[in-house]
């Protein structure tokens, strides 16, 4: 019983360093983020944020990956709302998904600005852990499209049909992913 309630502390004492680090980005911007002004917005001293996050770049990484999880989660609800018996769903899912995008960004503009505006000074994102929530918005696109291509929805104009060779790798290994995934 303690081990739990001491978890519910922990978890909801780093909710509230986040929720002073994202009022505190409001205030001064990305780059305005610091460990001492967060632990002065709820009462701690800094050496005590350090028991929640290892260092500043990790709070960073934490809310990158909530902010990019939450875009994800957004875009997969907007995709799952289009019926599938509904005449050209890829089409329709997409045009759905590219609405909560938009939506998305205008209703959360300082999580849409940290995962894709002004970078923060010295921070450099650890792409093992960033990459992966990053690609899950870029798959449900992605993953659409290649439907939408595949079923005729979406016909491409012959003009845009070449791919230069210095992307075709690349691009045809991802629709590999995509279509081994379905």
């Amino acid at each position: 019983m303690a081990r739990k309630r001491r978890e519910d502390v922990i978890e909801a004492t780093s909710e509230r360093i986040k929720a002073a680090a994202w009022t505190l980005m409001h205030e001064r911007g990305t780059a305005g983020l610091a460990i001492r002004e967060i632990a002065r917005a709820i009462d701690m001293t800094a050496p005590a944020l350090y028991y929640y996050f290892a260092s500043l770049d990790d709070l960073i990484t934490t809310l990158i990956l909530d902010a990019f999880n939450a875009m994800a989660d957004t875009l997969e609800v907007a995709r799952d709302s289009v019926p599938t018996d509904a005449k050209q769903p890829a089409t329709k899912a997409l045009f759905a998904v590219s609405m909560a995008y938009r939506a998305w960004a205008v209703a959360n503009p300082m999580a849409f600005q940290l995962i894709y505006g002004n970078p923060i000074p010295s921070y450099v994102a650890p792409a093992a852990i960033t990459v992966p929530a990053a690609s899950r918005s870029g798959e449900v696109f992605t993953r659409l499209l290649w439907q939408a291509l595949k079923t005729g929805e979406f016909q491409v104009a012959a003009a845009y049909r070449e791919i230069p060779a210095s992307i075709r790798a690349h691009i045809l290994g991802y629709f590999v992913h995509i279509q081994t995934a379905d």
